[in-house]
């Protein structure tokens, strides 16, 4: 009983495993979809939405910890690293543009200002791209004798190019970085374009190669530590595309409106870079200590007539016509570079300039270490910034007793005003952010409220020395960003919304991101279709072409649920967009309407699409699977395995056994005839069938054996030989050779 029923299983288990298996999939894949699109009805996000743009809750920004805090020295060792060495790629754009929009070749003289701020323990390479990207000048290190090299790279450069392929740019300027890479210095491509991503055909399209730059290149660049610091040159460049690449790599970004203001912005690149020692440059001149070795001035000037004078402590006055040996001038269009070796202990000042701003830097074992936590926030964001002394690599002692003489303190500039936004102190109290009472380092939180790009200087005065360090950092308009990129702006056709995510919602998968708009006049609020960005994921767009004619205001919001599962609600700042009269015509019929797709507001159509792939490929494993175990118990099915009851011995039809019986009775009777040649092949046939049945009775094998023996036909005859190679046949065969039922 238990072999029938073990048997029994066999047969019903393939079919049994199909079933479930079919349910379990069809379950799964309708559970993703069910998941995956169960966020609020589009009535509630309309409602969510109306609350935020009528009543013009543009929400604060209260993080849930300040940034930097708790870190302690391991966090001043790590940024410690980040102000090694550093081996840099600078990139420039040959293409045809550069001859309109920089005539003059001014950042030209930015490239040079930045050898010339880099030090001995750094190196510079040079690249120029186009269509084609071309090394114009190997690494080499950073000394009085690659001011010449630099010059040539930069004559080579001919600007003449019809491409501007910046993804083939930086991937190669990367490889370039990784074949001569130095293990204590820190990678860095510097990349200046006036234009947008225009690759030659035969590379793809701008769209395909964008999405491999932002899913391929550069989260590879950064696993590798490569940092991508970004300069839009010109209004015609694609600001979008550069600041994401910098943010996506770790770098930073800035904008030069025009040629005139490029040395400015090449001198907070090197601060954001390699942020040095200095000191800020005043009317009242500033101290150099005996620890400085080397101190480099960076000076700028209103006009190209002014002529810049450095007054040393011995109130020696010198410009540029009567620099003595030891002293490295390099007169710009618009600012002066002085590096002096060994400099003098005691008090420097600078004239022959009014109004101009610059700076001094520092080689010195006596150095300022500060941690600014991050080169990016948001408006509203608390940053805990530390500083303190380290003499030759140890933390300072105050072997002097001036302590209560030495003052730290910060100022936020305004980059493009120049004006102080917030200034204070940084204290060792063991409060208002400081971790322990005088352990000699000293905090203070600091929080930005507007967003534009700024300079934060943290700084110590002694009566005998003073160190600073300026730190460029952005600040964008909170956790979300809606800006509009207009037709003809990088690589937008038509006018196009963009919703930028801080990278704070890189890890969060619960997120819903919706455009909320409200139309001039109407009290009505509904959601513009957004797509998310394949390459990019905190990157969504949606079409100014979806609305109809009339004043919109926009806002991006974006709901996370926090742990506990509570919600929280972040916001753009409102964006206003006019459609003139007439252009509805050309507008899509369903725009403005709550049944708009719901899987459109964070995710493209694309989505459902996979929930039913995945329901079909459930399925299809399922049958697959279904078809193996059946193949798998056919093959192993054995007869002679079966129980005996379950064998049924085969019966021949009475017509056939009457044949028989009668062609017995003739061969086989008392006047034996000789058997034709077919009759004999009948009865071959009719012992294979009953061998294999093994039904054949007593009787019918004395038949067969008197067949034999009666026979006087040669044993090479044909019939007789097609029944020993049977006999043959099964003997070498064996008894086995047949089960299975083949026959």
């Amino acid at each position: 009983m238990k072999s029938v029923f073990r048997d029994n299983c066999r047969f019903a288990a393939p079919f049994i495993l199909i079933l479930l298996t079919m349910f379990w999939s069809a379950g799964t894949a309708l559970l993703y979809a069910e998941s995956a699109h169960s966020e609020p009805g589009h009535e509630e996000r309309a409602s969510e939405a109306r609350h935020e743009v009528v009543e013009g809750g543009e929400l604060e920004v209260v993080p849930e910890k300040v940034q930097g805090e708790g870190t302690g020295d391991e966090e001043f060792s790590r940024d410690s690293a980040k102000r090694q060495a550093i081996d840099v790629a600078l990139v420039l754009d040959a293409s045809g543009s550069m001859k309109r929009t920089d005539p003059e070749r001014l950042r030209d003289q930015g490239a040079k200002l930045l050898s010339r701020f880099l030090g001995a323990d750094d190196r510079l390479s040079m690249v120029s791209f186009d269509r084609f990207v071309t090394q114009q000048l190997e690494f080499k290190a950073v000394t009085a004798s690659i001011d010449a090299e630099v010059d040539g790279a930069l004559k080579r450069i001919n600007n003449d190019g019809g491409f501007t392929d910046i993804e083939l740019a930086i991937e190669k300027s990367a490889q370039l970085l990784e074949y001569s890479r130095r293990k204590e210095a820190n990678p860095i491509i510097v990349l200046l374009s006036d234009g947008r991503l225009d690759p030659y055909p035969s590379r793809g399209t701008v769209q395909q190669v964008e999405d491999h730059l932002f899913s391929v290149v550069l989260p590879g660049l950064k696993k590798k530590g490569i940092a991508v610091y970004t300069l839009a040159f010109s209004d015609e460049a694609d600001k979008s595309l550069l600041r994401r690449i910098a943010e996506a790599s770790g770098g930073m970004f800035w904008s030069a409106t025009d040629a005139n203001t490029i040395h400015e912005k090449f001198s907070e690149l090197f601060l954001g870079m390699k942020r040095p020692q200095m000191v800020e440059l005043t009317d009242e001149g500033f101290e150099i200590d005996e620890s400085v070795s080397e101190a480099t001035f960076y000076v700028n000037r209103k006009t190209e007539e002014e002529e810049v004078t450095i007054v040393d402590p011995l109130s020696s006055e010198i410009d540029h016509k009567s620099a003595p040996g030891g002293y490295r001038w390099y007169r710009g269009k618009l600012f002066d570079v002085i590096t002096i070796s060994a400099p003098l202990p005691g008090h420097w000042s600078v004239s022959g300039v009014t109004g101009g701003k610059g700076f001094a830097t520092l080689v010195t074992d006596l150095k300022l270490e500060v941690v600014w936590p991050k080169n990016t926030v948001s408006v509203g964001e608390k940053l805990l910034v530390k500083a303190r002394m380290l003499q030759e690599g140890e933390a300072y002692k105050d072997d002097k007793g001036l302590k209560d003489l030495m003052f730290y303190t910060y100022k936020l500039v305004d980059n493009e005003s120049g004006s102080s936004i917030l200034r204070g102190k940084l204290l060792d109290t063991g409060a208002d952010g400081d971790e322990v009472a005088d352990d000699g380092v000293y905090s203070v939180v600091v929080q930005a409220g507007a967003s534009g790009e700024f300079t934060a200087m943290v700084g110590v005065t002694t009566p005998t020395f003073s160190r600073q360090q300026q730190i460029p950092f952005q600040v964008s308009d909170g956790l979300v960003s809606l800006s509009l990129k207009r037709s003809g702006e990088g690589n937008v056709e038509d006018d196009l919304f963009e919703v930028l995510l801080s990278s704070s919602y890189a890890k969060n998968k619960d997120l819903k991101v919706v455009l909320a708009v409200q139309t001039e006049g109407q009290e009505k609020v509904f959601p513009l279709s957004l797509v998310k960005s394949k390459s990019d994921p905190l990157r969504y767009t949606a079409k100014a072409s979806k609305l109809t004619a009339g004043k919109h205001f926009l806002s991006a919001r974006v709901k996370t649920v926090e742990e506990g599962g509570k919600e929280k609600l972040e916001s753009s700042k409102t964006l206003e967009y006019e459609v003139e009269k007439g252009v509805e015509e050309e507008v899509e019929p369903e725009v403005v309407v709550e049944e708009e797709p719901e899987e459109e507001v964070e995710e493209s159509s694309e989505s459902f699409t996979l929930d039913y792939a995945s329901l079909g490929a459930g399925c299809g494993v399922a049958i697959l699977l279904g078809a193996a175990l059946i193949f798998y118990a056919i093959k192993s099915f054995n007869v002679n395995e079966l129980p005996a009851k379950l064998r049924t011995p085969y019966s021949p039809p009475p017509e056939l056994a009457t044949r028989i019986d009668v062609l017995a009775g003739g061969i086989f009777g008392k006047q034996a005839k000789k058997p034709a040649e077919g009759n004999r092949e009948m009865f071959v046939l009719v012992e294979t069938i009953f061998r294999d049945e093994g039904a054949y009775s007593a009787t019918m094998k004395r038949l067969m054996n008197r067949a034999g023996r009666g026979s006087s036909e040669p044993s090479d005859s044909p019939a007789r030989a097609s029944i020993d190679r049977a006999t043959l046949s099964e003997e070498a065969a064996g008894p086995d050779a047949f089960e299975g039922g083949e026959a």
